[in-house]
């Protein structure tokens, strides 16, 4: 499978029975509409349903593959492709979407905050009280000022 979207171009079974990959090294018994995968290599059929019983298809495929190793032999009663990959449909993409729009209202998010932080604020002057003695230095100050002008 690739990173993003896998290559399940496969093929439908139209006749149920044992299919044998020798890439992959996979025995699958397979009923009607399931699918074989096409990227992995060719799939032979062994055998048709209840002709033969899988340990007879699997000792059929051990005497034509002497070096086959059993470790190595897999067997399956499903399709290859798992059901989470349905041929011809995307992958959902509702948990992508979910966290990119997270992402971009985090940055929204942050954008404003550091707006408000940043943005430049009108100063008011409080009038203050500057005590007995630093009122009377000001009014003096003030009458300096108006005397000279």
């Amino acid at each position: 499978m690739g990173r993003t979207w896998p290559n399940v171009d496969a093929e439908t079974v139209i006749e149920p029975g044992y299919y044998w990959n020798a890439h992959l090294r996979k025995l699958a018994r397979l009923g009607i509409g399931e699918k074989l995968p096409k990227h992995v290599g060719a799939w032979e059929m062994v055998a048709p349903e209840g002709e033969k019983s899988s340990s007879e298809v699997a000792r059929q495929i051990f005497d034509r593959y002497p070096n086959l190793d059993i470790n190595d032999f897999t067997y399956t009663t499903t399709s290859p492709l798992g059901p989470r990959l349905p041929i011809g449909d995307y992958p959902p993409r509702r948990r992508a979407l979910v966290i990119g729009t997270a992402i971009l209202g985090g940055v929204a998010l942050g954008a404003v905050a550091v707006w408000a932080i940043m943005r430049p604020r009108p100063v008011k002057r409080v009038a203050r009280s500057l005590g007995p003695r630093r009122a009377a230095i000001r009014e003096k100050d003030l009458r300096k000022a108006a005397l000279a002008s």
